[in-house]
């Protein structure tokens, strides 16, 4: 019974001590290792337990606390995942602003590349959050809003890329008041066709 007695006391104190460590734990990562450890020193003792009243609520409460644990560290880290991906997309967004700002008045071709680069690289940050959405009712609604604003983002670059063609076709018709030279004649036409392709571009933009 001596034997018995202590190794009661000795699950019972091991239980205890894994316990108060749980409690002490902060952060997912330590709320699981500390879960696990008083997992394992609940497990421990089960098979005493039957033989001390005591320790089989000990026990209870602890298997009870670890299943509470996990609940808890799921949503932290769910909380975090959301977070980080939020903090992204803020970002990716702020990236198209800025190049859907620099193409304003602008027909070189690389400012439209970078800025449909940065759209691109927005609509498939929030394709791959769906995984994270799917376990988060409110980014889902966030990752809804921005796949709704990509077709818009590219609607504004092709808008604005007509813009400004269009303004270099007004500049150029400017040139041929008078007695135009020859080379007036042929910027005005290149200008005129750029401005003709990059409507039938915007026809195919894509969603």
């Amino acid at each position: 019974k001596r034997r018995v007695d202590a190794a009661n006391l000795a699950a019972r104190t091991k239980v205890e001590a894994a316990a108060a460590a749980l409690k002490a734990a902060t952060g997912p990562e330590s709320l699981d290792r500390a879960a696990a450890e008083l997992e394992a020193a609940a497990g421990e003792g089960e098979a005493l337990a039957v033989k001390d009243k005591a320790l089989v609520g000990l026990i209870a409460g602890a298997k009870k606390r670890v299943a509470d644990t996990r609940q808890l560290v799921s949503k932290q880290r769910l909380a975090l995942e959301v977070s980080e991906h939020a903090a992204k997309l803020t970002a990716a967004e702020a990236t198209v602003n800025e190049r859907l700002a620099a193409v304003t008045g602008k027909t070189e071709q690389g400012l439209y590349v970078a800025a449909e680069a940065a759209i691109g690289e927005l609509k498939k940050l929030a394709q791959d959050g769906a995984s994270i959405g799917e376990r988060d009712p409110p980014h889902t609604k966030r990752l809804a809003a921005v796949n709704g604003q990509i077709s818009g983002y590219r609607v504004t670059m092709q808008r604005r890329r007509i813009e400004a063609s269009n303004a270099v076709v007004l500049e150029k018709l400017k040139g041929l008041e008078g007695k135009p030279a020859e080379a007036a004649f042929d910027a005005a036409e290149s200008a005129l066709k750029d401005l003709s392709r990059t409507i039938e571009s915007s026809k195919n933009t894509a969603p």
